[in-house]
């Protein structure tokens, strides 16, 4: 498995935005509400996205992210790390209609690509062991043609269990099916975003040139400045290990914790 360059537990009762909406939102943003509602319809086979799904899903959402391995053949152009949203179902069944709802929604926006006359992505089905994975991919650019970073997007989906998985990428998606397989969904304690400052200096590093010039066109920085500027935050994140955010559920306090590289690590 890989190490997460970022990985977060987060609560949101998206069931209670729905069920409160009136309460909790002005009247300009219930429009929205009911656009959501109509779409969710077409996607979950009629069903009421704020009483018919929602509610079957735990308001605890873990989300990792972590670097990618991309076959040279399909290696975007800018590489980024791949991201997945873990949830956890009522039971393991619910699974089916989330799994018919994203390739109907994949269906959906390649219809519309193909309006705009683009190309859209290729739904495919696979197994990790016994589980399976529903996912789309854009086709393999032939010779030539640029890669670019759209093809850091190969959505998948995946039912572990009563664990729902939703990834970037399959490959990630298939590592979180492996470490998931036969696990029951913890007990979520409190909300925590940690960062390894190691996955980011990597992906600093990967993209170093990437970024000055973007500090150059959007900051209006010379190079040197806009060089001088990453070789801190460089510097800086070499000297950390793990930077951790926790909220505590007993008064709502935010904690920083910090822990140091170890110098042989620098």
């Amino acid at each position: 498995a890989g190490h997460s360059g970022a990985e977060a537990l987060l609560y949101r009762d998206y069931a209670a935005f729905f069920r409160e909406r009136a309460a909790l939102f002005p009247s300009e943003a219930l429009p929205g509400f009911a656009e959501a509602i109509t779409n969710g319809a077409l996607f979950f086979e009629g069903q009421d996205l704020g009483e018919d799904v929602l509610p079957h899903l735990s308001p605890w959402y873990r989300v990792v992210v972590r670097a990618l391995e991309f076959p040279a053949e399909r290696r975007p152009e800018i590489p980024l790390p791949g991201a997945a949203l873990v949830a956890v179902l009522d039971t393991p069944e619910a699974g089916a209609q989330w799994q018919a709802a994203f390739q109907t929604i994949v269906a959906l926006a390649n219809v519309d690509q193909a309006q705009k006359g683009q190309r859209g992505m290729r739904l495919a089905l696979g197994r990790e062991g016994e589980i399976e994975l529903s996912s789309a991919r854009f086709a393999t650019p032939r010779a030539g043609e640029g890669i670019d970073i759209r093809y850091n997007l190969e959505p998948c989906l995946a039912v572990v269990g009563r664990h729902l998985v939703l990834a970037s990428h399959e490959e990630l998606a298939r590592e979180l099916v492996r470490e998931l397989a036969g696990k029951e969904p913890g007990r979520a304690g409190r909300e925590f975003l940690r960062l390894e400052a190691a996955a980011a200096l990597a992906a600093l590093r990967a993209n170093r040139g990437t970024l000055v010039a973007k500090k150059q066109i959007e900051e209006g920085l010379e190079r040197p400045a806009a060089e001088a500027e990453l070789a801190l935050v460089e510097e800086t994140l070499a000297w950390l290990d793990e930077l951790t955010l926790a909220l505590d559920p007993a008064d709502t306090s935010l904690r920083l914790e910090l822990s140091f590289a170890r110098e042989e690590a620098r």
